[in-house]
């Protein structure tokens, strides 16, 4: 990781993490980049609502795809809750913030 002593209180993905083909290494990396209280912005597009436009919406580059279902189910995997929620119409879009539990990790 290239940032090894740095710490943050904010971490952007936006349209990023459905390129990643392992998100959860990836959001446990991030973990040790946050200050105590520090919050992750992520956005990814909505499958659920990308599915009803499939050809037009196909991304080759993208290896990572999730629903509102999977998305809250990684980030709580990596020790993470959402504080806010957003859907936009093709993206899901999360604020979150560490639960302090790395057992996970």
């Amino acid at each position: 990781m290239v940032f090894f002593n740095s710490k943050f209180d904010l971490v952007i993905l936006k349209q990023a993490l459905e390129h990643i083909k392992f998100p959860d290494d990836l959001l446990r990396d991030v973990q040790h980049l946050l200050n105590d209280g520090g919050h992750v912005y992520i956005e990814v597009p909505d499958l659920d609502m990308c599915l009803d436009n499939i050809l037009d919406d196909f991304h080759p580059e993208h290896v990572s795809y999730f629903t509102e279902m999977t998305l809250r189910q990684l980030l709580n995997k990596a020790g993470f809750k959402a504080i806010i929620e957003k859907k936009r119409k093709f993206s899901l879009c999360f604020c979150i913030e560490s639960t302090g539990n790395t057992d996970c990790l």
